[in-house]
């Protein structure tokens, strides 16, 4: 897989303050760059470069967001599990990959929950694809066959024990590869002490 952006968005610090008096942003523009961001955060989540985003791909990468987070204390089930209602909830209910129209309908959710100013929500996608960025660094350059296996029978949890978490998932939960976010106010979101 490419180490580069396919869009060529990037996630790094391509936002400058505008001098005082200056036109207010472009909307245009802004909306383009949220685009190429969201674009480029389904490809880092695309693990095996198969155009879909698959339920064993996201726990694998938010598992090892939360080991970056936490160290080895990481509670890498409770991820597991989170992530895996969290696609079911969200994404596909069977479990079944998904196509990048679904995860950027997701995306739009998560984002305008979060802020609905779209310079902030550049802002935050620029976080996420760095978070993700930095978990696919830790991850092996070639997954074996198992990790993209049967989620079920890898993460040892059926969907009977997930029924509790899906009910939580109608209320907020954060973008995979993001951390955790809280709104705080108007036109500002925190990153949460806690990681994912």
């Amino acid at each position: 897989k490419p180490s580069g952006s396919r869009t060529g968005g990037g996630g790094g610090g391509s936002r400058r303050r505008q001098p005082k008096g200056a036109p207010g942003p472009n909307l245009e523009l802004t909306a383009k760059r949220i685009e190429d961001l969201t674009r480029e955060l389904f490809a880092v989540h695309d693990l095996n470069g198969n155009n879909l985003l698959e339920e064993q791909e996201l726990v694998s990468l938010n598992e090892k967001i939360a080991v970056l987070h936490h160290g080895q204390e990481a509670n890498t089930q409770e991820v597991r599990a989170k992530y895996k209602a969290l696609f079911r909830a969200k994404l596909d209910p069977h479990g079944q990959p998904v196509a990048y129209a679904a995860f950027r309908s997701y995306a739009m959710e998560v984002l305008d929950g979060l802020d609905p100013d779209p310079e902030a929500q550049e802002l935050i996608l620029e976080q996420f694809v760095a978070e993700a960025r930095s978990a696919c660094q830790a991850l092996p350059k070639s997954l074996p066959p198992s990790l993209l296996g049967d989620p079920e029978e890898q993460l040892g949890v059926s969907i009977e024990d997930l029924i509790e978490l899906e009910a939580e998932a109608d209320e907020f939960m954060p973008l995979p590869g993001s951390i955790d976010m809280h709104s705080v106010g108007p036109g500002i979101a925190t990153i949460g002490r806690d990681g994912l």
